[in-house]
């Protein structure tokens, strides 16, 4: 977990395109092949074969859990070990804090700025990460439902009309 949290804290920019890759497009993709199989191919095979990609979705929830649930776990452990005073707010308007060890024997054993930004600033970077993917997830998520549930509910319609008025 301590990699993806530095993987997180070294490439934010890719935060966009992974919530983009990973949540709205297999989505999509499955239901244009739904769309495909009912109306042009009558069968659902290629909609069976596409289902795997619904596993992306199922991968990307797993990892964001997994990933609050590991900062959940280690914040109290900074608490425990770090005095965090705050200071402030900057001009940009992020909030400053003061950082130093409870411990006198951790003061003489570690360095305190190497430990911030070795350990402690990525945990704490990482709300700020899920708080994004999140927001991006919800910004995303309903246009991309509003298409998929649309291409069902016309895939559907058109297999209900065809079997039950015309009779195929």
């Amino acid at each position: 977990m301590n990699i993806l949290c530095h993987w997180l804290h070294n490439n934010t920019q890719y935060v966009h395109h992974l919530v983009i890759t990973l949540v709205c497009i297999p989505k999509i993709v499955v239901a244009i092949f739904f769309i495909v199989d009912v109306l042009y191919f009558k069968k659902f095979e290629y909609f069976y074969l596409s289902l795997y990609l619904l596993l992306l979705p199922l991968i990307y929830r797993l990892v964001t859990y997994l990933l609050a649930k590991y900062y959940e776990f280690n914040y109290p452990k900074f608490e425990k070990i770090l005095i965090i005073k705050e200071l402030g707010t900057d001009a940009d308007g992020n909030i400053v804090n003061s950082f130093d060890f409870k411990d006198e024997n951790l003061r003489a054993e570690y360095d305190l700025e190497a430990y911030l930004i070795n350990v402690f600033e990525p945990i704490e970077n990482l709300t700020l990460y899920l708080e994004a993917l999140r927001r991006l997830k919800d910004r995303y998520g309903l246009y991309t439902n509003i298409f998929v549930y649309s291409m069902y509910s016309i895939g559907w319609g058109c297999l209900a009309y065809s079997y039950f008025f015309l009779g195929l």
